[in-house]
């Protein structure tokens, strides 16, 4: 009985001095060192959680809320898209992708703008409405409400009847809309109560700005709320006025 004993003690003592440090001895769960093996982690699982770092990181996927300044950061899906496809001012035809028109210092501006407007939205509920600016004039009495436009995509017809500048240079007219917001909102650029000449107006658009909506038919744009300014996707389109 007691050489059994040792016989096995023995044998124990042989087969530990064999394992090295970073190995198990094959007793002990194959755990090296007693440590607890890593949490396992698939790569799918990896890639699920920095997706929800990055969402939350981002301000998270909400979806697209008809009434919600969405498309902060200007990441959202398009709300639409608004462009320019006929027209004339002036006498002058209104053609290409950057439409144009040359006139004399303080004339009258008359013609029409022809616009498709593409809503992307699937609110048949929800108001669009569509504004009409130019980047000379005062703000609050630069724009004409051109009403609501319906969901789908529409073709209007935009009046134009304005003094050109007094000065020499380029100016434009700015056709612009949004989904659940009023044209004085559209054309202050802000969210319930109207913040104007904060620098976010349609009718104080920079050149970056333009050119976006010009190319694009929209444009990612500052727009105030009652908690501060925000990116929005705002669909526009503009005519360039060359004053000479």
């Amino acid at each position: 009985m007691v050489r059994t004993w040792l016989v096995a003690a023995i044998a124990a003592v042989v087969m530990t001095a064999g394992c090295s440090e970073d190995e198990a001895p094959p007793w002990g769960g194959g755990i090296p060192g007693g440590k607890k093996p890593p949490p396992a982690t698939s790569p799918d699982s990896a890639a699920m959680d920095s997706g929800s770092a990055d969402g939350a990181a981002d301000g998270g996927s909400t979806g697209l809320d008809a009434g919600a300044d969405s498309g902060v950061g200007c990441s959202a899906a398009s709300p639409g898209t608004i462009t320019v496809t006929g027209g004339s001012i002036n006498g002058t035809l209104l053609t290409g992708s950057a439409p144009a028109v040359t006139v004399g210092v303080g004339v009258l501006l008359s013609g029409t703008i022809t616009v498709s407007v593409a809503r992307t939205d699937s609110c048949s509920t929800c108001t669009f409405s569509m504004i009409t600016t130019s980047n000379w004039e005062s703000p609050p009495t630069a724009y004409n409400c051109e009403g609501a436009v319906p969901s789908g995509t529409t073709t209007r017809v935009v009046n134009i009847s304005k003094t050109a500048p007094s000065q020499s240079g380029d100016y434009h007219l700015i056709i612009a809309g949004r989904l659940d917001h009023s044209c004085d909102e559209v054309a202050s650029a802000s969210t319930g109560t109207l913040s104007w000449s904060d620098g976010n107006d349609i009718a104080l658009w920079g050149s970056a700005a333009i050119a976006e909506a010009t190319g694009n038919g929209l444009a990612c744009v500052d727009w105030t709320t009652a908690s501060g300014s925000v990116k929005a996707l705002v669909p526009a389109a503009a005519v360039r006025i060359a004053v000479q």
